[in-house]
């Protein structure tokens, strides 16, 4: 691994930590954060059909921006903690978005040059928020404000590029721009206070109510709302099959409402309102097959 790779790593993960890294778009599961300063590393792929294989760290070009469970795959669900922003601006030349990133005055721990079209900005902090909720939150802030920094970048496992790789689709280096320091929570928090008309508005989800006899749910859908939601299969099919499961247990639509909106977390490209449509739709689907 190159010189300013080496140093960005240093920067974003701690001693003990795990990260997900890849030699292409496709995804592996994570791997000592330490073991990147190495010559090679062992990736193992998501998908079961490939074998594991040896990379050298030098041809390395992604990495999740957040540390990650041992041996995990790179799901939001699997964050280990939660501490780097990627801030992404694809619009407009380098040195546009360069400028656009100053004219803004956000404090960035580094940045590095795509080898394409963008520039990658990485706020990484000094002290890691609490949760997905809150990282959500001060990252929609962000994109609140800089309105057309790509809003995918608000999901936990994001990638950087790492630099001094050569990006295989355009032969190009990916660069370090700039390198700075981790940073303090209470300077992202002031330069985000300059825009209070930009914070996201906070809505208590409702809190489930009773002793409701999950029993008749399924082992499945009694898994997930225990260990957490997990969407392999899509979230749009995996909320449907919950509330679904809700429907054929009996539940009025009501109680499985409040009781999915509990353990929804809303992104930009998955509202509330795609939620509550959804459900709908899975308790008129079993309304269909009764008569």
């Amino acid at each position: 691994m190159g010189p300013n790779a080496s140093k960005l790593v240093k920067l974003m993960f701690d001693e003990g930590e795990y990260v997900c890294v890849s030699p292409n778009q496709f995804a592996n599961k994570s791997i000592p954060a330490s073991s990147l300063l190495e010559e090679s590393v062992k990736l193992i792929s998501n998908n079961l059909d490939y074998r594991p294989k040896l990379v050298k760290t030098s041809d390395l070009i992604l990495m999740a921006v957040n540390p990650m469970m041992p041996d995990a795959t790179r799901h939001d669900q699997n964050v280990a903690k939660y501490r780097s922003i990627l801030v992404e601006l694809d619009t407009g030349s380098i040195e546009a978005q360069l400028k656009t990133i100053k004219k803004y005055g956000i404090p960035v721990s580094a940045q590095v040059f795509s080898g394409s079209k963008s520039i990658h900005s990485v706020i990484t902090l000094e002290e890691d928020l609490t949760s997905e909720k809150e990282y959500r939150r001060i990252a929609k802030w962000i994109f609140n404000i800089i309105t057309w920094a790509d809003k995918n970048c608000i999901n936990p496992t994001r990638g950087i590029r790492l630099p001094d790789a050569i990006r295989p689709e355009t032969d190009k280096k990916q660069e370090l721009i700039s390198f700075n320091s981790r940073i303090a929570n209470k300077k992202l928090m002031a330069w985000l206070n300059q825009y209070p008309e930009q914070e996201p508005k906070v809505r208590e989800r409702p809190k489930p109510t009773g002793n409701d006899d999950y029993g008749r749910l399924s082992i499945w859908a009694r898994s997930m709302l225990k260990k957490g939601i997990e969407f392999k299969n899509g979230r749009n099919k995996t909320w449907f099959a919950l509330a679904y499961d809700f429907a054929k247990a009996g539940f009025d639509i009501d109680k499985a409402t409040e009781i999915l909106l509990s353990k929804f977390v809303e992104e930009h490209d998955f509202l509330e309102k795609e939620l509550l449509f959804t459900i709908a739709s899975a308790y008129k689907t079993v309304e269909g097959s009764k008569s």
